[in-house]
């Protein structure tokens, strides 16, 4: 149809020549001749005869005002024998009807107007040849039904694919992070590293899941809190202290050692005589593998493990003391777990303290007017002072008289196992600076009064004898190499006992 209509035609005869291929349904009229109906090829030789005599009688260019489009078959022939239409009839003028009151002028029925008639007819012409024009377009134009059908074959079976590549990938990312949650519960191919984790006192499951998501020892969080939940953790009480833990212990693991504090059914007795000092403890449990070093050295120094203990309180001097619960682990005999929890273990020792002080000694403290930190501390210099239960009496009633005393001419205790307490310490485990620090602050002949600390853990006998001193004169003592006590009351009569120390340990008679 852009052939007929082009610009490239203006002014040029119609080719009709492809008609009967883009409109084989189509006919043409000629107004000139009603009874021919020319379809097809005739449609040119028709237009060309027209056209020649138009020129010939006109002089003018071929009309073709007479040809007309149709959507049936045309009747052909000369315009004297079609019937002629009847001429329209003018309307007649009227006035139009006086408006009765209030009422409209009624509408004619059955009648419509010209003008609407017309366009109907219009539209009614536009709609045919619009279908009729679909209808004719060349197949060869059309898309071919069964391209159509494998472009939706195609486009539909990407689209499948591609949903269930979807799927796959999703479900593998899920199946993926899933397994690496449960993971975090099974520890399977996880790192045997030991990492210390800390735990603080009334830490919930929460809390302690945190520390071990900081610590690396697990992945999810959230996922290992919802098993904690799950496997009936979340209100457990756990022991603070120092832990040893690794990755391949898994979540349930980790936390059982955290509540139980032992990691092992196996278990050994041992003993802890009088006098011993913390670093004496701690070697002996490292040794038969109770719990490391490290955890025990950090277990005997973190006293915000221990705070439900009354007696911590009462503890001075905490930021110059070498080890800060010397004193207070009690000498006896026990029974722990190989690899239990070093925190576990020092509650033990406080434990026992705690059950060993009764009341009558906090009566007897307040009648000394002593607090239990200076008892514990004179009891420890008691302990390492004396041979024997009699001595620590006898030796109890010379510092609590140095201690009472208003004149001032004994302010310092000089007891010899209280600057020894600083000599024994490794040399390599503390700076010369802290060394002489140290000896400063515990030696009782350069420190007056108590020491800081205590320098060894007393037993029952030491405590008891620093409870209750008997009354007596002394104000010196010191022993022979026979272990055998000397009393003075005057700095003369221990200069004489010196002599006689000296007379004994030489092998001469008194």
């Amino acid at each position: 149809m852009n052939d007929f209509n082009s610009g490239s035609n203006k002014g040029k005869y119609n080719d009709y020549s492809r008609f009967d291929e883009l409109f084989p349904d189509f006919a043409i009229r000629d107004d000139s001749d009603d009874t021919k109906e020319l379809r097809g090829s005739e449609i040119k030789k028709s237009a060309d005869i027209n056209s020649k005599s138009a020129s010939q009688e006109k002089g003018t260019k071929p009309n073709r005002k007479g040809v007309y489009f149709s959507t049936g078959p045309v009747r052909t022939g000369s315009t004297q024998s079609r019937p002629q239409r009847p001429a329209p009839q003018p309307m007649p003028i009227s006035k139009a009807p006086a408006r009765q009151q209030g009422k409209a002028p009624a509408k004619q029925k059955g009648k419509v107007p010209p003008i609407q008639q017309k366009t109907q007819t219009a539209v009614n012409k536009v709609g045919t040849l619009a279908k009729n024009i679909g209808k004719n377009i060349p197949k060869d134009k059309l898309p071919d039904k069964q391209k159509i059908s494998e472009l939706a074959a195609r486009f539909l079976t990407i689209k499948v694919v591609t949903i269930i590549l979807v799927i796959i990938l999703s479900s593998a990312t899920i199946v993926n992070i899933t397994l690496k949650c449960i993971n975090d519960i099974l520890a399977i191919s996880r790192s045997d590293e030991i990492i210390t984790v800390e735990i603080n006192d009334n830490m919930t499951t929460k809390d302690i899941i945190s520390v071990l998501h900081d610590k690396g020892l697990i992945k999810y969080k959230s996922f290992c809190l919802l098993v904690s939940d799950f496997l009936g953790y979340k209100d457990t009480k756990y022991i603070p202290g120092a832990y040893e833990l690794s990755p391949n212990m898994g979540l349930e693991g980790m936390l059982n050692i955290l509540k139980s504090a032992r990691t092992t059914n196996k278990t050994v007795r041992l003993t802890f005589p009088e006098g011993y000092t913390v670093d004496q403890i701690i070697d002996k449990l490292a040794s038969y593998g109770v719990a490391s070093k490290a955890n025990l050295l950090k277990a005997f120094q973190e006293l915000s493990y221990y705070n439900n203990f009354d007696f911590i309180q009462g503890i001075k001097n905490r930021d110059v003391r070498y080890r800060l619960l010397e004193g207070y682990v009690y000498p006896d005999t026990y029974e722990f777990y190989i690899g239990e929890n070093a925190t576990s273990v020092v509650r033990r020792f406080l434990t026992n303290f705690q059950n060993k002080w009764t009341d009558e000694y906090d009566a007897r403290l307040k009648e000394l007017n002593m607090t239990l930190d200076d008892l514990i501390i004179l009891a420890s210099i008691i302990e390492k002072e004396a041979y024997g239960t009699e001595q620590m009496y006898l030796i109890s009633s010379v510092l609590h008289n140095r201690l009472n005393d208003k004149s001032n001419l004994y302010s310092y205790l000089g007891c010899n196992a209280t600057g020894d307490y600083i000599s024994s310490i490794p040399k390599d485990s503390i700076s010369n600076a802290d060394f002489i620090r140290l000896h400063k602050l515990y030696d009782t002949y350069q420190h007056k009064g108590l020491p800081v600390g205590p320098i060894c853990n007393p037993g029952t006998e030491a405590i008891r004898a620093a409870l209750y001193p008997p009354e007596t004169p002394y104000m010196y003592f010191r022993h022979d190499n026979k272990r055998n006590i000397y009393m003075a009351r005057t700095e003369a009569e221990h200069i004489a006992n010196g002599k006689k120390v000296m007379r004994v340990n030489s092998g001469q008679a008194q």
